[in-house]
């Protein structure tokens, strides 16, 4: 009954056996013992060397936290004297602590748009982190096609990942995400960019980006007939820095009286440069005491 609802092979087990906690289920299996092939030489042992027990999460029950552990054999090749662990048909490979039959339920489970990673992870007692590894590894998904009008910038991704800031193409007409590149660097943006079609990439009419120059020089190298377009909210960034540096120069001009009107009103009274004039109260700086 345990090797039906685990759907484990019962021609493979010498030993199954269930243990019930109340968190949780742990089920003890060992392995028929048989002949392996060396994966040095190729010659068949049957030699053991040692056991190690391995703990594989197979939450396959409903509600209950189930682990197997499995006493897993290493065989010794007489011919080549290479060590190797036998095949088991709970993981895909041995460094995996997710049995397969899990990783089908939770890529079954990711399937519903309104899911996420979070609750699917607490599901199956498993880390975030766990969830998005077992999806990247085993889904590939397609990329949209490159439309006229597309958006590109980087965003800050996870400071534990190895590229830190990853990079976002999105359709400008329909606000939608189109791909996301692992890094923002300018050689795997080439690489990613230069593998689409060409008919692809003269497709595209207009980028709309911040005005960096590492991205129109790629786009004016990818593109052919691209129109490289500054986004609303960088132009307004670049024009208010350069405000603020002026207002900076002048009021280090007052610094040696810092009791002036002119260094009080640039160092304390600065936000009112940045405000719109339709946000501006009059009456309310008019009575600033300086």
């Amino acid at each position: 009954m345990i090797k039906e609802i685990l759907g484990l092979p019962e021609k493979q087990m010498s030993m199954i056996e269930l243990v019930e906690t109340i968190k949780d289920t742990d089920i003890l299996i060992i392995l028929k013992k048989q002949p392996h092939r060396c994966p040095d030489c190729g010659e068949y042992t049957s030699y053991i060397k040692d056991y190690k027990v391995r703990k594989v999460s197979h939450n396959s029950l409903i509600n209950r936290d189930t682990f197997l552990f499995y006493k897993c054999r290493r065989y010794l090749c007489k011919s080549c004297k290479i060590s190797f662990v036998e095949n088991n048909p709970f993981t895909a490979n041995r460094r995996t602590k997710v049995s397969s039959k899990s990783i089908i339920n939770i890529l079954d489970d990711l399937k519903p748009y309104n899911e996420t990673f979070s609750s699917v992870a607490r599901r199956y007692n498993l880390s975030v982190t766990k969830v998005i590894e077992l999806f990247d590894t085993h889904v590939q998904v397609q990329p949209k096609p490159l439309t006229q009008h597309i958006c590109i910038d980087e965003f800050y991704f996870n400071r534990h990942a190895k590229y830190k800031y990853a990079f976002m193409i999105m359709d400008f007409d329909k606000k939608l995400i189109l791909d996301i590149v692992k890094s923002r660097r300018y050689v795997i943006l080439y690489d990613y960019f230069f593998k689409k079609t060409i008919s692809q990439k003269k497709n595209v009419t207009h980028v709309y980006m911040d005005l960096y120059d590492g991205y129109r020089i790629l786009v004016s190298e990818i593109f052919p007939n691209a129109l490289v377009c500054a986004d609303p909210f960088h132009v307004v960034k670049y024009i208010n820095d350069a405000l603020n540096a002026v207002r900076k120069r002048i009021m280090r001009k007052h610094a040696n009286d810092k009791s002036s009107v002119e260094y009080k009103l640039l160092k304390y009274n600065h936000r009112i440069l940045f405000k719109p004039e339709d946000n501006l109260d009059n009456q309310k700086y008019f009575l600033i005491r300086l």
